[in-house]
């Protein structure tokens, strides 16, 4: 594995645990059932994060370090796009 393949996969990681995150908080503020949808959402995020950076780690710390910069780029990108804190602050 390269490390153009490991920051990809660590991109796209991040923008499926982090939308989903982000989709979980936008549910809950609807009223959903929500000890059921945070158990499920995080024990599913933090399973598939989990497993990705075992695989990555197995592949060498070089590319486990390059997949933990795709999943941050994935993150400043998505709170760009999605909204964060408003400027100046």
């Amino acid at each position: 594995m390269s490390w153009l393949a490991a920051t990809t996969t660590g991109f796209g990681l991040g923008l499926v645990s982090f939308g989903v995150l982000w989709l979980t908080v936008r549910q809950l503020l609807r009223g959903a059932q929500w000890k059921i949808l945070m158990i499920a959402s995080g024990l599913t995020r933090l399973s598939l994060v989990g497993l990705t950076f075992y695989a990555l780690s197995r592949e060498g710390p070089d590319k486990l370090l390059a997949g933990l910069a795709g999943l941050w780029l994935a993150r400043c990108c998505l709170i760009r796009r999605l909204g964060g804190l408003p400027h100046g602050r």
